[in-house]
């Protein structure tokens, strides 16, 4: 499953690895997992300033804001938008004085997904990803968009230096827009335009004034890319209205189907992809001392489930065996120093043993597994220090209750004041007291006694709940034992599974809340229901609308055990590209990698999609790998390998083809061929030889170049200008990458999920090259590499 960490750093790329998001987590102020800073069960997380201080937008200065982002493949299935903050009063106003007025947000998206790692319904589990408190459309800025119209069509991108004055002649052309292009106009200005034609004198007739605008595209609801001036008449670009800048792709399409302020169940589910933007962290206040504001920007998340698959699931009673190999490290088994001289690895037995890393778990791949020439595999746990196969436990990523997922399932919660009291608490303690390897220091044989021990004195009298007077007296003890900073202890409460009723299910008349208000002071209750009344909306979803416990788990710790990277290897890409002498070994361990690292990236993670990509893939580079456009002539027809161009005979010769006669002039071919298609100019430009076919798709035309840059910024968090070097995607990197951006682009999956007869083969065929005449050999490349089994292993 494709997903995603929910913050990015403060340069847009992706976390590498889930440490230094969960650090960061670790010192958020409230909102913990399992308990909030209010002493009550809290069933999610809170990202903040404190982990992602850019992830705040606002209408005066929103460049640089980057938003919170969607952890898991799936769909939207309801939201909430707020035009603008709920201004709630807080207590009553001093005589004279205005009363305090705290602002918050209940605008939320919810996404559905489905996990299915296999065919068998009894691998699937159905979850929810809550996203609350999103930042209202007020903190958007609104900006005059028009969008180029047909006969706008080749309408030019003038010059912005900033120093342009009204009445000057207009800049220079830097660039051209394109029909249905959307741009964002933020000033006006009128230049004068100099007559192209001349009059029966043959006079060239004045100057004429024309209206422009400083113009940026709009890519994603986005302002991107340089400044430019434009024309701004109406014939060439089409206003739009004022509309909401920076608006994720998701909500821009809410906004428009209106309906603000409620709860919305969408006709049809909107799809989403991890990665994508949910939204900006919104404003949170709470009264401090005297008429003082508490306030904070945050975002509430909860991944939650109400499929009844959920504990066959994490027993993995599917069966599975194909998927990310983890090891456990057992207790004292000796450990191994490791001498390495070329590719000869000389082991020695050290005086240390695995006791303090015993119970950790590791990636097998990133163990760097050697097995030795007596057969006897090896695993590197730190530089220079191995331990041997009898010192690990493997366990397949599907076994998630191996790897210590854990469900704890609660009696219906009556009083969320007495949450921390409730029977999952001292479960949850008793299991970590029991999980916890104490050989591995002092501090855990501490703490494998302390759990058990305060678990029982919690329940003093084994009724499995703790009274009120016995929460209130140990409440500090339970706090500390949720937040303890022990790493052990840590990963065994993250990957804690609750089961517990929902805070959004129930306005403020449920029973559930009359103790909590109760204890508020008479001022504060008024604000305190209104609160949970703005913000409940689980009974207006379908899908959840029933007062029940749902499955709660930690959405990174949980959401990174769902994934499994497509790990492509040397030997399985030799299954096709044989010839050695044609594709060398380092050739193909550098696509390798590349391709492993990316697949998931540009949806290429299921047995059909693999399949159809690499048949595609095969026809536009040969047996011969061959990563540049290659063209010849016959007559009537101007070829490369993958297109054509046909054009008279008289034609030809005024080019300087004479057939059978003279070598055709390659470059005059692609320029012949390409003109003035998707985005190259004429003949002359020589655009169609600059933007030949490259990479492993073969790479066509400035267009797909210039979008190409734009998908590599978003999709590897840098931006590499294709457009201006072309050549680049000669380097296997961006190769493999410029494949799989016209594969996502183009939504080939799509049809690849749909089977892989010839009908889907020549549908994705048509898709990638219309003109090509190998349709066949496609599609025998498929069923060809599906016989061989190229990748089978991986399903």
């Amino acid at each position: 499953m494709e997903t995603r960490y929910p913050i990015r750093k403060a340069d847009g790329k992706d976390f590498a690895g889930p440490d230094e998001v969960l650090a960061l987590l670790r010192n958020e102020k409230h909102g913990q997992w399992l308990a909030g800073n209010n002493g009550m069960w809290h069933g999610g997380i809170h990202i903040s300033r404190n982990a992602a201080p850019q992830a705040v937008i606002s209408a005066e200065s929103p460049e640089g804001a980057i938003p919170i982002q969607c952890i898991a493949q799936g769909e939207i299935v309801a939201w909430r938008i707020q035009q603008e903050y709920h201004q709630q009063p807080y207590g009553e106003a001093v005589e004279g004085e205005e009363p305090v007025m705290l602002q918050n947000s209940s605008a939320f998206v919810l996404v559905r997904s489905v996990h299915k790692p296999d065919d068998n319904p009894a691998t699937w589990l159905t979850f929810y990803t809550l996203y609350m408190h999103l930042a209202p459309l007020s903190c958007f800025p609104k900006m005059k968009m028009f969008q180029v119209t047909q006969q706008g069509n080749g309408l030019s991108m003038r010059r912005y230096s900033g120093a342009e004055e009204p009445g000057q002649l207009a800049p220079d052309s830097s660039g051209r827009l394109r029909a249905g292009d959307k741009v964002v106009v933020t000033e006006e200005i009128t230049f004068m335009l100099r007559s192209k034609k001349r009059d029966l004198a043959g006079r060239t007739p004045p100057d004429v004034p024309s209206p422009f605008g400083l113009a940026q595209k709009v890519k994603d609801g986005v302002p991107q890319g340089e400044k430019f001036w434009t024309s701004a008449l109406p014939q060439y670009v089409a206003p739009l209205g004022d509309k909401y800048a920076y608006l994720p792709d998701w909500m821009a399409k809410a906004v428009e189907s209106g309906s603000l302020d409620a709860v919305v169940i969408p006709p049809e589910p909107v799809a989403i992809r991890a990665g994508e933007a949910i939204g900006f962290l919104a404003r949170d206040d709470a009264p401090g001392r005297g008429s003082a504001v508490l306030s904070d920007w945050f975002m509430h998340i909860e991944v939650l489930s109400n499929d009844a698959n959920m504990p066959a699931f994490l027993n993995n009673t599917g069966h599975l065996t194909k998927g990310t190999m983890y090891l456990e490290v057992q207790g004292n088994q000796p450990l191994y120093y490791c001498e390495e001289k070329g590719d000869k690895k000389t082991f020695t037995v050290m005086d240390v043993t695995t006791s303090t890393d015993a119970g950790n778990l590791l990636r097998r791949d990133d163990a760097s597994p050697f097995k030795d020439d007596a057969g006897i595999t090896w695993y590197k746990l730190r530089p220079h220090t191995w331990m041997k196969q009898d010192a690990v436990k493997e366990i397949i990523q599907h076994d998630l209750k191996a790897l210590r997922f854990t469900p704890l399932q609660q009696e219906p919660a009556k009083d969320f004041q007495q949450s921390l009291g409730e029977q999952w608490l001292g479960k949850a303690f008793s299991f970590i007291g029991g999980a916890i390897h104490p050989e591995r220091a002092l501090e855990s044989q501490e703490l494998s006694e302390y759990y058990p021990q305060i678990a029982k004195v919690l329940d003093a009298n084994g009724d499995g709940k703790m009274s009120s007077t016995e929460l209130d007296l140990y409440r500090s003890a339970v706090l500390q034992g949720l937040r303890n900073r022990n790493e052990e202890v840590e990963m065994l409460l993250r990957r804690l599974i609750v089961k517990h009723e929902s805070e959004w299910y129930g306005k403020s008349a449920h029973p559930r809340w009359q103790t909590l208000l109760a204890s508020l002071p008479k001022d504060g209750q008024d604000y305190v229901k209104k609160w949970i009344d703005n913000h409940e909306w689980m009974s207006q979803v379908p899908a959840l609308a029933k007062d029940e416990a749902l499955w709660h788990f930690h959405p990174v710790e949980f959401l990174s055990g769902l994934t499994s990277k497509t790990k492509i290897t040397k030997e399985m890409l030799r299954k096709i590209w044989v010839n050695t002498a044609l594709v060398s070994d380092s050739i193909l361990e550098s696509m390798a990698a590349e391709l492993s690292e990316s697949f998931d990236l540009a949806n290429i993670n299921t047995y059909n999609r693999i399949y159809h990509f690499f048949g595609q893939v095969f026809q536009e580079v040969g047996p011969s790998m061959t990563l540049e456009e290659n063209f010849y002539y016959r007559p009537g027809v101007l070829m490369d390998k993958f297109s054509y161009y046909t054009y008279k005979e008289k034609e030809a010769k005024e080019d300087g083809y004479i057939p059978n006669v003279q070598k055709p002039n390659s470059r005059n071919i692609a320029n012949k061929a390409y003109a003035e298609r998707v985005r190259n100019g004429k003949f002359e430009s020589g655009d169609g030889w600059k933007y030949r076919g490259r990479g492993m798709k073969q790479l066509t035309f400035r267009g797909n170049y210039r979008d190409f840059s734009a998908y590599h910024q978003k999709t590897w968090g840098e931006f590499v200008d294709f457009e201006t070097n072309p050549e680049l995607l000669l380097e296997t990197r961006y190769a493999v990458r410029s494949a799989l951006y016209f594969w996502d682009r183009n939504e080939l999956y799509k049809i690849a999920d749909k089977g892989t007869t010839k009908k889907e083969s020549y549908a994705i065929t048509a898709k990638v090259n219309l003109h090509d005449d190998h349709y066949e050999d496609r599609y025998r490349n498929l069923t060809n590499f599906m016989d061989k089994g190229v990748f089978d292993e991986l399903f």
